[in-house]
């Protein structure tokens, strides 16, 4: 037992960073999270990115110190700056997956037509400022400002701000309700509406 686990933690110990970047990410990003050994195989990846880094830091550090010195690299500042990059690519990953920043950059090279955070969060990333028009299964349809969605287009709920019916065209405030929950099975589907500036231009 004890041969298992004097093999095993080296492994733990090399492989800790990768994996500190890959939790950070999947906390923070909307993604899917993929089978163990996915995860395995990214936190082998983030690893080798980690350990690049840190031996340029040491790289530069060390230059650096024929000039300036502000102490000795050790096994334990190299642990720390492995940390340290592991986070911070954790949450680079993460805010380029929440802006769409990696796949927009590719989908203007044509090589892809993809968006990071899949068709429904992009529709609501790119109309921030709309309002939209929920069409209910019961064919009833309610206006507002969507201020929380569901990140997933089968279940969830839609918090809607300035929440108003539609009947017959007339549009019917909601006296009294700041916002209104709705849940998303019960929306048959969605209009974004367009903006002022935009129905002024045409």
């Amino acid at each position: 037992m004890n041969e298992i686990v004097n093999d095993v933690l080296p492994i733990l110990h090399t492989l800790l960073s990768g994996f500190v970047a890959t939790l950070i990410f999947y906390w923070l990003a909307d993604a899917i999270k993929p089978t163990q050994f996915e995860r395995v195989i990214q936190a082998l990846f983030c690893t080798g990115l980690v350990k690049l880094s840190v031996d340029g830091l040491e790289w530069m550090f060390l230059y650096l110190g024929r000039w300036y010195s502000i102490g000795h690299w050790t096994a334990e500042t190299g642990n720390i700056w492995s940390i340290a990059v592991a986070v911070s690519i954790g949450l680079a990953l993460a805010f380029a997956s929440q802006q769409d920043a990696l796949y927009r950059f590719a989908r203007r090279l044509k090589l892809t037509s993809k968006a990071s955070i899949g068709e429904w969060r992009y529709a609501f990333s790119r109309n921030l400022d709309r309002w939209v028009v929920l069409h209910m299964r019961d064919g009833r349809r309610l206006t507002g400002y969507p201020d929380v969605w569901p990140s997933d287009p089968q279940c969830g709920h839609f918090l809607m701000g300035s929440p108003a019916w539609l009947v017959d065209g007339d549009l019917v405030e909601v006296q009294g309700i700041a916002q209104l929950l709705v849940a998303n099975a019960d929306v048959q589907w969605i209009e974004f509406l367009a903006l002022e500036t935009e129905t002024n231009d045409e």
